[in-house]
């Protein structure tokens, strides 16, 4: 049995806990963009003009979906002539701002997903392979979101977003969301984790910078998944606590993404008396360097190095690491090849 909760307390809490979390959605967006641009270089242009335009299609999505909440405030508390004009107003699912809301909400995700999968892409090395499971789940949330968006145009006077065929896709659509969310973390953590394997087992004191990205990835990665979790246990149970928290998820989905990048970039920007280390690696390894300050890397001794392996120069950044997000890992001949680390 679905519990009943007055729409008139429900929206309108829903719409100004939006708007606080709305006012920390522009502090990021715009700090998002100032670390993408200021740390671009030649060599990283191509990936941070598709991160600042993913970021700012994610925002304008984000912003979209607040303008239409105030408008609907406006609409709904304030031209009503009487409080059951408002109440009818509000539960009307098919209203065209309602609507809007549901799609805006599938573009949100999108642009998110596209986000994730992007950084996957290129932290792997342009793996097209490993990208199918993000691709999968980008496509298959999309997909969901739409049909829900549709369906939710056919009700009835008097029918809620629990309706069975609007609550199949809905649950598919969350449930997928929140699979991506955690899919990428995994595959992005995981992957700096492999990179740095020769670091843990000969130099473990250098990993601290690694350590910092990982932590960054799976904190800001939590911020997300904790919501879409909430979020789709009460939708499930249909819990009534879903009208309060649905407006807001919105905006937390369209900034999660963002932190990473503000976070990596003010972690880079940290002074330390050392930024990087020279040291002799495995092919696997060979001339990997996150980006950072020109000229601050200290030589370590020969004694480090791998015994019996040609020694072969790799630069890690040990405080400033990816400044912008972009590494470049050179194998055999040295030619750079561009990757997007986890931001």
């Amino acid at each position: 049995m679905v519990a009943s909760i007055s729409p008139v307390v429900s929206v309108l809490s829903s719409i100004l806990l939006e708007l606080l979390v709305y006012g920390f959605n522009v502090a990021v967006y715009f700090l998002c963009v100032y670390t993408l641009v200021k740390r671009s270089t030649s060599d990283t242009a191509k990936s941070t003009t598709v991160l600042v335009t993913l970021s700012t299609l994610l925002f304008m999505s984000a912003t979209a979906h607040i303008a239409i909440n105030v408008s609907r405030l406006v609409e709904g508390y304030i031209q009503p002539p009487s409080k059951s004009a408002t109440i009818k107003y509000l539960l009307d699912l098919t209203e065209p701002g309602n609507v809007a809301k549901q799609f805006l909400l599938v573009l949100v995700n999108l642009f998110s997903d596209m986000l994730l999968t992007w950084r996957v892409y290129l932290i792997w090395q342009r793996n097209l392979m490993i990208t199918f499971i993000p691709v999968f789940l980008c496509i298959g949330t999309f997909v969901c979101g739409i049909v829900t968006g549709t369906y939710e145009t056919f009700v009835q006077p008097g029918q809620t977003i629990f309706l069975a065929r609007i609550s199949s896709w809905a649950t598919s659509q969350f449930s997928l969301s929140l699979a991506m969310n955690v899919s990428t973390t995994i595959l992005i953590a995981s992957r700096i984790w492999y990179v740095t394997k020769d670091i843990r087992k000969t130099m473990p004191e250098y990993m601290k910078p690694y350590w910092r990205i990982i932590v960054i990835v799976v904190e800001s990665a939590s911020l997300a998944a904790v919501v879409q979790i909430i979020q789709l246990a009460f939708y499930v149970e249909k819990f009534p606590g879903i009208y309060f928290i649905s407006d807001t998820i919105v905006q937390i989905v369209a900034m999660a993404p963002m932190i990473i990048i503000v976070m990596v970039g003010m972690s880079g920007s940290r002074k330390s008396a050392v930024w990087g280390t020279a040291y002799a690696t495995s092919a696997e390894l060979s001339d990997m360097q996150f980006q950072t300050r020109a000229g601050d890397q200290v030589e370590l001794p020969a004694s480090k190095a791998h015994k019996g392996r040609r020694p072969t120069k790799s630069t890690f950044a040990s405080q400033g690491t990816t400044d912008d997000g972009e590494y470049h890992h050179d194998i055999g001949s040295l030619e750079k090849i561009g990757v997007q680390a986890a931001v």
